[in-house]
Parts: structure tokens; C-alpha cells; sequence
């Protein structure tokens, strides 16, 4: 037992320097080729299980029409394991993530007139104009830096609206790595948020961080 825990901490002091010296794609794709996250359906996580998302691939429907939109960003997009069970009401879906063998197999099983996927890192690259930038379980991987980053890329882009994990029962934010999780509530500091316009609780996250949302906000609205 002692020396399994020696090892889980010696395992896990390596993951971190590895994420510290690499790039953001580097990282994302040693989570994917090694399915860091654990789940036997989806290499994107837990979180991306039919179980898990099925209240809400109920509700995304009803969000998107309630906004009037008509082009997505779905970034980043997985492996498209349960958004591909939705009938979205747009006129164009784009899925795009940084880990290249991973858009390669998406564009391949699900590409289609309507439906492209894109390698794109959501910090550096020019993001295409649409309505709703789709972006859960993204943020809450990211350092505050990366995320100030990435929000900045958001802003450039001209979208209306930015879909994003929240959770409004945490009490403090706290910074993390890239590549390591780490619950947020942005209507806290160091972001400071206006509520949410519009929102969906996923589910019971755990004591520590209560409900998961996926909440809604107007980009213009977002503090610089």
C-alpha cells in the first residue's frame, strides 16, 4: 500500500513538470493518447459520457433557439461522443480542438456539409465568426493566464455569445496549471462576471464544488 502511494506521487510530480515545460497541445494530447481522463466510453472525460450529458443534450436544443442561433463553435469539441447525439438547430456546427489525430478521426466519422472539424488551439488562433462559442469543460483546465488568454481570442472572434462550465457554489478561485482541473466561478475574482444570462445545471459535481452549470453569457458583457 505505502509503496503504490510513493508511486501515485512520484507519477503524478512527473505529469506536472511534463505540463509545465509543454506546449498546450502537447499536453492535451498525452490526455487524449493516454485517456488520462479514465472514462471507457469517451477519451474526453467523464464528463463527456452519455450518462452524464443527458439533461443536457436535452437542454442545448431549447438554449440555442432561445438565442437565435445559427452557427456554433464547439470548442473544445472531444471526440464528439455525445454532442453527435443532438439535432442541433443550426445552419452550421464546427467542432475544433488542439489535438490534431484526434480532429483527423472527427472530420473522417462525422464531417459533412454542415459539419467540419477543425484543429485550432482556443488561445492563439483566429477563431471563425458564428453566433455561440460552445466551450465546456475547456476553461476549467486552463491557468488564469491561459484563460485571459483564450478570452482575449473569444473577444477577437465577434461572437455573441460564450458557453462555458461554470460553478456558482464554489466560494474561492483558485489558480491551477494548464492541463490540471480546477472548478471556477467566474462571477468571483479574478474574473468578476456579471451573472449569467442564461444557464443549465449538468448535475451534482460533489461537496466541494456542488452543482456543475453550463452557463451562458453575452461576450460584450465580459469585463477586459
Amino acid at each position: 500500500m505505502a509503496f503504490t502511494k510513493i508511486k501515485k506521487y512520484f507519477a503524478k510530480k512527473a505529469e506536472k513538470e511534463f505540463f509545465k515545460k509543454s506546449s498546450t497541445e502537447e499536453v492535451f494530447t498525452h490526455i487524449y493518447e493516454s485517456n488520462k481522463w479514465g472514462d471507457e466510453e469517451s477519451r474526453s472525460g467523464k464528463g463527456s459520457n452519455l450518462e452524464k450529458t443527458i439533461s443536457l443534450r436535452e437542454a442545448i436544443p431549447s438554449m440555442l433557439n432561445q438565442l437565435d442561433a445559427k452557427s456554433m463553435l464547439d470548442i473544445p469539441c472531444g471526440d464528439f461522443h455525445w454532442m453527435k447525439e443532438i439535432e442541433l438547430p443550426l445552419d452550421h456546427y464546427m467542432g475544433a480542438d488542439i489535438v490534431k489525430p484526434l480532429i483527423e478521426e472527427n472530420q473522417k466519422r462525422y464531417g459533412s456539409e454542415t459539419r467540419e472539424f477543425l484543429q485550432l488551439d482556443l488561445i492563439r488562433d483566429k477563431l471563425p465568426a458564428v453566433d455561440v462559442i460552445f466551450c465546456r469543460e475547456c476553461l476549467v483546465h486552463l491557468s488564469y493566464a491561459d484563460i485571459a488568454l483564450a478570452l482575449n481570442n473569444i473577444r477577437k472572434s465577434g461572437a455573441k455569445y460564450l458557453f462555458t462550465t461554470h460553478f456558482p457554489e464554489i466560494q474561492i478561485n483558485k489558480d491551477s496549471i494548464t492541463g490540471k482541473h480546477h472548478s471556477l466561478n467566474f462571477t468571483l475574482e479574478p474574473f468578476n462576471w456579471p451573472e449569467p444570462m442564461l444557464g443549465h445545471n449538468e448535475y451534482f459535481s460533489s461537496k466541494r464544488r456542488g452543482n456543475k452549470h453550463l452557463s451562458v453569457w453575452k461576450i460584450a458583457d465580459l469585463p477586459l
